[in-house]
């Protein structure tokens, strides 16, 4: 069984932008069993079976259940499952200067296969990709690509064993970071984010600015609307405990803050969303 979904075709200057998400699971071939090029990169995270994966830099590698793999944009190569075993995986592949960048600067590259070790929320974040990505609407992709983001910076903070420092000069990043850290806060703790980062508001305010398009507290904002957008998908939770979820005391502000942002209130956009989801 394979499914993919095709989001858009994208521009490669463009910032970040998924291009396809997939679930794959069962013994038929993945890919040709010769080595291919691809112009993106692409994560992949096994959910279990046994596989193999092999480019032209870190040669072949078993892979199975709780394994990340990440192929990179033009380095050869294949990922299949063993000979008469399964391999149940999610795919997602994107492009971008936000991803160039980022694992230009924190991935030696080397290795492309590495393990999940104790931390039980990465898979959440593909699944819900997953989720977001079937639907192919526009503000459910939105959500998915803002995922996305703290997808790469987490993928590379498992790689390097826990152990990521980002540059200082790369502030905006470990603010991306720190703010999926903070959704479920009435308040964000600005103040000591930019004490440990040793940087003035104004400064970095500017700089979040020119990088993502947000000032910092409207990001912070946007993150905690997304997190609900996520919550209303899965079940059905009361909106008053998704409010209280994402840090907001007051559900009327929440349903007022969430439809200036999406369009919809919480009640619409979760029955919008179940109808595209699950018909």
């Amino acid at each position: 069984m394979r499914t993919d979904y095709i989001l858009a075709l994208s521009d490669p200057d463009d910032f970040l932008h998924l291009i396809s998400v997939g679930h794959c699971k069962g013994t038929e071939l993945l890919m040709p069993e010769t080595l291919r090029i691809t112009d993106y990169h692409c994560l992949h995270y096994v959910l279990g079976g046994h596989g193999y994966y092999q480019d032209a830099v870190s040669g072949r590698r078993q892979i199975g259940k709780g394994d990340i793999v990440i192929s990179y944009p033009g380095r050869k190569h294949v990922l299949n499952p063993v000979p008469e075993c399964e391999i149940d995986l999610y795919y997602i592949a994107f492009r971008g200067q936000y991803a160039e960048q980022m694992f230009k600067k924190h991935d030696e590259g080397a290795e492309a296969v590495f393990p999940i070790v104790d931390d039980l929320q990465y898979p959440h974040l593909y699944t819900d990709i997953m989720k977001l990505g079937k639907t192919r609407l526009p503000y459910h992709i939105g959500r998915a690509t803002s995922l996305l983001h703290a997808l790469i910076i987490e993928t590379l903070y498992l790689k390097k064993g826990k152990n990521i420092r980002i540059a200082s000069d790369d502030c905006v990043s470990r603010f991306t970071l720190f703010v999926q850290q903070q959704i479920g806060k009435p308040e964000l703790d600005y103040k000591s984010f930019l004490r440990r980062e040793k940087i003035s508001h104004e400064a970095f305010r500017k700089k979040f600015k020119q990088r993502t398009g947000f000032y910092p507290h409207a990001y912070w904002l946007e993150q905690r609307i997304n997190s609900a957008q996520s919550l209303l998908l899965q079940e059905m939770i009361p909106i008053k405990e998704i409010a209280a979820g994402v840090g907001f005391a007051d559900e009327y502000y929440f349903s007022r803050q969430f439809k200036k942002r999406t369009g919809f209130s919480p009640t619409q956009y979760r029955e919008t969303s179940r109808k595209s989801l699950f018909g």
